[in-house]
């Protein structure tokens, strides 16, 4: 997986590889409240199932892109961006647990999805955002 991003990102860079990965992210999601909703239980097991997979290459996807956006943004300070980083992920691990778990209390499994699409959404909002305001840096000719 890991060498498959990196491929995707050197070829379109991290920044689009991290949009699209949570944009796919935010779909699968969506598609995992789907499935149980609108297909018999028979059948809703094993197509869960057999989305694991493309969902495992999207969510590790996002990490290595997103850490080569941050390098670039901080090249001078990558060891506190990176560190700021991984503590931001483990801060969203730990809210997705607390949510999830709110979910579950007041809604159904089946809600876990839909819910959950929204944190990637928002942060392909984020990253969208910024790279409409980054300005473009003059670079000296060579």
């Amino acid at each position: 997986v890991v060498a498959m991003v990196k491929e995707f990102a050197d070829r379109f860079g991290a920044t689009r590889t991290v949009a699209w990965s949570l944009a796919l992210s935010a779909a699968m999601l969506v598609t995992f409240s789907l499935i149980p909703t609108f297909l018999p239980h028979n059948i809703a097991g094993p197509a869960l199932m057999g989305m694991m997979v493309p969902w495992g290459i999207v969510g590790w996807a996002f990490p290595p892109a997103q850490a080569s956006r941050i390098i670039k943004l901080a090249p001078d300070a990558a060891p506190i961006v990176l560190s700021l980083n991984a503590s931001a992920l483990y801060l969203g691990v730990a809210l997705g647990a607390v949510v999830g778990g709110g979910v579950l209390r007041y809604g159904a499994p089946a809600d876990l999805g839909l819910v959950a699409a929204a944190f990637p959404i928002v942060g392909l909002g984020i990253v969208l955002a910024g790279r409409m305001l980054a300005k473009p840096v003059a670079m000296p000719a060579e």
